[in-house]
């Protein structure tokens, strides 16, 4: 928690790889991760290690939340990084590596205390994370490694069995609300390219 904000994801992976070291046979998940340092110590770990990454880590960088006008609802934690750490996770989701699977991260904070003196940190994503992560992997020409990466890795690191249930994307582009019951998405009034139709 002393560490300088931007750093923290760095300042723990000292303590991460000794945990590691330590108990080898321990199946650890780096939660959210944020950093191209963070992308290599997993991949540095080994197979009983892992890494969720969120829909608004993928999408946008500290420079979108703050670079110009402050956006209170791209504001959470882990902080939203530099374009080379984005482009680093980018490379992570999209390379069919099991180590490295969708972590949803959706924080419903309302209006009134995101947009406050003392804003609560978290991003709204439930309603736009499956059509955002379409998008990206569309655009990266890894559309077949959606699946895997928000469905298949996750419960296969934990032993889960599968999900069954499917859920149906279409490439047809929409708006996204403004809000959803008093609750704004990092990308409320912007076009998407793919949504949900089941």
């Amino acid at each position: 928690p002393s560490a300088f904000s931007m750093d923290r994801e760095a300042a723990f992976l000292t303590g991460f790889r000794a945990l590691r070291r330590r108990f080898p046979r321990l199946r650890i998940v780096l939660e959210h991760v944020s950093t191209a340092d963070g992308i290599l110590a997993v991949l540095e770990a080994g197979p009983r290690t892992a890494a969720t990454i969120t829909a608004h880590h993928l999408t946008y960088t500290f420079d979108d939340l703050a670079g110009g006008s402050l956006k209170p609802h791209l504001f959470c934690k882990p902080l939203l990084k530099r374009p080379s750490d984005r482009q680093a996770l980018r490379e992570a989701a999209f390379s069919g590596n099991p180590a490295f699977f969708f972590g949803s991260d959706s924080a419903p904070h309302v209006r009134t205390d995101k947009e406050s003196a003392l804003c609560s940190a978290g991003c709204y994503t439930m309603p736009v994370s499956l059509p955002m992560l379409a998008d990206l992997f569309d655009n990266a020409g890894r559309l077949e490694r959606l699946e895997p990466f928000v469905s298949h890795f996750g419960a296969d690191f934990y032993g889960l069995p599968r999900n069954k249930r499917k859920i149906v994307l279409e490439r047809r582009p929409w708006v996204v609300p403004e809000s959803y019951h008093g609750v704004v998405t990092p990308n409320a009034g912007q076009t998407v390219a793919w949504q949900r139709t089941s």
